[in-house]
């Protein structure tokens, strides 16, 4: 056996002059002397509807004697197709025992496997060990793809076609990183279904209809308009009873209220919001720089009223250091604390020191961490 590697662009279809058998893959062309890959494509090859198929054509004198389309599993790559295409075509080489073969391919990626010594792929490893014990001489040579050689487009039908088949005559197993990725595709499918049919939380699906396992970039402000927790009043109406009324006295204070409607930032919506701002989604809005900084500061009003508001119903100071970018006013869950509540319990803890609210931290500017102890 001889193998060897070269490339060769030339112009090649059917040799007119040449009246041995031609035998043409998926992409694979077997002329006597000459085995012609090309790459599978789509529409033409062996994917179609994500199912995978090849076929091998054998011509003599220009003529089609014999031809074998199979449907392999419709997971298989364009890489595996190919090399069951080559397989299959050095099978029919030694079947016949062609003397010398030449094995012109579109597809550098197989060949580069095939050619390179230290690659540890199995079916690459077996498909050379049977080249190998072939007696008679297969060279290989790589083409550019898509040339319009005439065997290949017959090929290319039939592969077509055995995409049809409703049987698979292949069974590929699966690899570990197809398992990983099928896993993956599935468990994802299972999120967004279950996000699309949930009962929770839908005014963050307005905004965020699709999952994705990518980090969205957030902040304590902003993620009480994507969430409508917090600082709007129709949250506190919700949950403390707090009315549920606009500073503007005009409305329900909501999100979109907030964002599009209240008076209160009327003038500020002019200079910072698009012109077209109400055809624009709250998610458009806090793409911009200047609006995500509007409606930053909007949620900050919002809360430092609420803040204000609880210094102002209990004793003075204690609540002072209380800021929006401190986030010890949640509980573990996530929820905000009612602290109309706990004030008797945070009143009773810090005269037994259970708070440490240090003179010397806070007159340095430091933030003091705050913890509600269990009543």
């Amino acid at each position: 056996m001889e193998g060897a590697f070269r490339s060769e662009n030339r112009p090649m279809l059917v040799h007119s002059g040449h009246s041995g058998p031609y035998l043409y893959l998926s992409g694979v062309a077997v002329v006597m002397r000459s085995i012609w890959l090309g790459r599978p494509r789509a529409g033409h090859g062996s994917k179609r509807d994500e199912k995978t198929g090849y076929a091998i054509v054998n011509f003599k004198n220009n003529k089609e004697i014999f031809h074998s389309k199979k449907r392999i599993s419709n997971h298989a790559t364009v890489f595996t197709a190919e090399l069951l295409a080559i397989n299959e075509a050095i099978d029919y080489i030694i079947v016949n025992n062609f003397p010398n073969t030449i094995i012109v391919s579109d597809s550098r990626s197989v060949l580069d496997a095939l050619g390179n010594a230290n690659n540890k792929d199995t079916n690459i490893h077996k498909l050379n060990e049977k080249i190998a014990s072939f007696k008679g001489i297969i060279n290989f040579e790589w083409i550019k793809a898509h040339e319009g050689f005439a065997g290949n487009e017959t090929a290319d039908r039939y592969a077509k076609e055995a995409t049809l088949n409703d049987n698979i005559e292949c069974y590929i197993k699966y690899s570990k990183i197809q398992i990983k990725n099928k896993i993956n595709k599935d468990i994802k499918l299972d999120w967004q279904n279950s996000w699309n049919s949930s009962k929770n939380a839908r005014d963050l699906y307005l905004i965020f209809p699709n999952i994705n396992i990518k980090r969205i970039c957030g902040d304590f402000l902003l993620n009480q308009i994507l969430t409508t927790h917090g600082a709007l009043a129709s949250y506190q109406h919700r949950f403390f009873g707090k009315p549920e009324i606009c500073g503007c006295e005009d409305a329900r204070e909501d999100r979109n209220h907030i964002v599009y409607n209240c008076k209160k930032w009327h003038d500020a919506r002019k200079r910072e919001f698009p012109t077209d701002f109400q055809k624009l989604s709250i998610r458009t809005l806090l793409n911009n720089k200047k609006s995500r900084t509007l409606i930053r500061g909007m949620v900050e009003e919002n809360f430092m009223e609420i803040m204000n508001d609880l210094e102002s119903s209990y004793r003075p100071g204690l609540l002072s250091q209380l800021r929006p970018e401190v986030p010890h006013v949640f509980g573990p869950d996530g929820k905000l604390i009612d602290l109309r509540e706990k004030a008797e319990t945070i009143l009773a803890a810090n005269e037994e020191g259970r708070i440490s609210l240090s003179s010397a931290r806070r007159n340095r500017g430091e933030k003091v961490p705050v913890t509600f102890p269990s009543p």
